[in-house]
């Protein structure tokens, strides 16, 4: 225990470590003050759709990119540019969609799974 009665959560910082800044980290429900449940997967599944807009940028961007090195090689300026973007466009969202569907669907199952009814 802290000097102040609290758990200690950092160790180093009330002696017996290496200080603050080398102290290793204790969850606090090592001491059964906090119930936790390691369940990492809805930070993944967090992780995992933050990263649906970079890839939508990216698509974008790429596709723009191979439209106008096809304008320039075919002399066709910016139709092949503007068409792929469109395209680049539409399928990203698509891809967006569908990655948030899959996680919805995932997010159901487990609970439903976790909330059975009676």
């Amino acid at each position: 225990m802290a000097p102040n009665g609290s758990p200690r959560v950092l160790e180093g910082v009330w002696g017996g470590g290496a200080g603050v800044w080398g102290a290793r980290l204790r969850p606090m429900c090592e001491y059964g003050r906090v119930p936790m449940k390691r369940d990492n997967d809805a930070a993944r599944v967090l992780w995992r759709l933050s990263g649906i807009g970079i890839e939508l940028i990216v698509l974008i961007v790429v596709f723009m990119v191979i439209g106008w090195l096809l304008d320039r090689w075919w002399g066709t300026s910016p139709w092949m540019m503007l068409s792929l973007a469109v395209l680049g466009v539409v399928g990203g969202l698509y891809k967006a969609a569908m990655e948030a569907r899959a996680a919805g669907d995932k997010a159901q199952e487990k609970y439903r799974r976790d909330h059975p009814r009676n």
